[in-house]
């Protein structure tokens, strides 16, 4: 799984997305709801936007009107992004391409039971999540310098 990289850089594991989330669930300043820590995600999702010919602003995050959640209140990029992460809804590929717009989801290099730990974030969410998948399903993958 690390020659997904370039040299000199690797896929994190398991454990250092835990490390990553536990840091940001430690710092109020990543937290969206002052209230809550696990709400984190916000923080991750980067503002990626563009104008059409229509003068509209165009969200690559779907909307979501669940206070915290990462597609919620996409105008107001103060809670947005405040890790400079700039995660990309690009979805997945399993047999077919879904999710676009909707998750962000990362590989992660830890194996279990032939299957790989992945770490998301979901439009309608304000955690990031994670679960395990298949390796044929095609994810982001996310460096981190050795």
């Amino acid at each position: 799984m690390n020659d997904e990289c370039p040299a000199g850089w690797h896929v994190p594991t398991q454990a250092e997305w835990d490390q990553l989330t536990t840091y940001m669930g430690r710092q109020n300043g990543y937290w969206c709801d002052d209230e809550e820590p696990t709400f984190i995600a916000k923080a991750l999702a980067g503002t990626h936007h563009y104008t059409n010919q229509s003068e509209e602003t165009i969200y690559a995050w779907a909307h979501e009107e669940k206070y915290c959640a990462v597609g919620s209140d996409r105008g107001n990029i103060a809670k947005t992004n405040t890790t400079g992460f700039s995660a990309f809804p690009a979805g997945y590929w399993k047999t077919t391409f879904d999710g676009y717009g909707q998750s962000a989801n990362f590989w992660t290099s830890t194996l279990e039971d032939n299957q790989t730990w992945v770490y998301y974030l979901s439009f309608s969410q304000e955690m990031v999540s994670s679960y395990k998948e298949d390796k044929e399903t095609a994810f982001s993958v996310r460096c981190v310098k050795n």
